[in-house]
């Protein structure tokens, strides 16, 4: 990863998040176990010099899903990062 942003990081403002299990380009709300936490985006942001672009959180749920079930996985998605990472962190 770190050296797709050290190629990246002149050209960019912000970058997104998604939890995956980098199997398929899941595109995953963080309710769901995968391969990214948030000490993963702290460390890999903060050892990049990143952490002060804007991340913001690009999640694809299947037309199935419920908008009760979508809302609250995105509510508390947004909490856990938040909470985690800061307001300024996604």
């Amino acid at each position: 990863m770190g050296i797709w942003i050290e190629t990246c990081k002149p050209y960019i403002d912000a970058f997104h998040l998604q939890q995956t299990d980098g199997m398929l380009d899941r595109h995953w709300d963080f309710t769901k176990q995968g391969l990214l936490t948030t000490d993963l985006i702290r460390k890999i942001t903060e050892e990049h010099n990143v952490a002060h672009l804007v991340q913001y959180v690009e999640v694809v749920y299947a037309f199935e899903e419920t908008d009760e079930d979508v809302y609250e996985n995105m509510r508390r998605t947004m909490s856990l990062l938040q909470d985690t990472l800061g307001e300024g962190g996604c």
